[in-house]
């Protein structure tokens, strides 16, 4: 999911965890980059989410750098998620999530 979409009419909110990095830090083509995210979604949506991601990594899968990518859901009835992705570089983290089937599919998600 990206900043300001939604998952079940709520906004997304992004959070830095480390306040002494911010996204600035992917001016910089290091590696291997991890984009670790995790979000709360509405009960009604999980399904929705799971086919997103499914779809998403198809489409990722296929791009130069990609190293993995995980969607993790905890239990009991939880709706929170935590993605993992691991790129080799952030040039290919970046062009991975310009691809406008990428960005298509990213917008479906509702």
């Amino acid at each position: 999911m990206a900043a300001g979409e939604s998952t079940g009419g709520e906004k997304v909110k992004i959070v830095n965890l480390d306040d002494r990095v911010t996204l600035q830090q992917f001016e910089h083509n290091t590696g291997p980059v991890v984009l670790m995210s995790a979000f709360l979604v509405a009960p009604d949506q999980i399904d929705n989410v799971l086919d997103g991601f499914r779809k998403q990594f198809a489409i990722m899968r296929k791009r130069a750098g990609l190293i993995s990518a995980q969607l993790h859901c905890c239990v009991a009835g939880s709706s929170l998620f935590m993605n993992y992705i691991v790129w080799e570089w952030v040039d290919d983290f970046k062009r991975g999530y310009e691809l406008p089937e990428v960005l298509a599919q990213l917008g479906s998600i509702r």
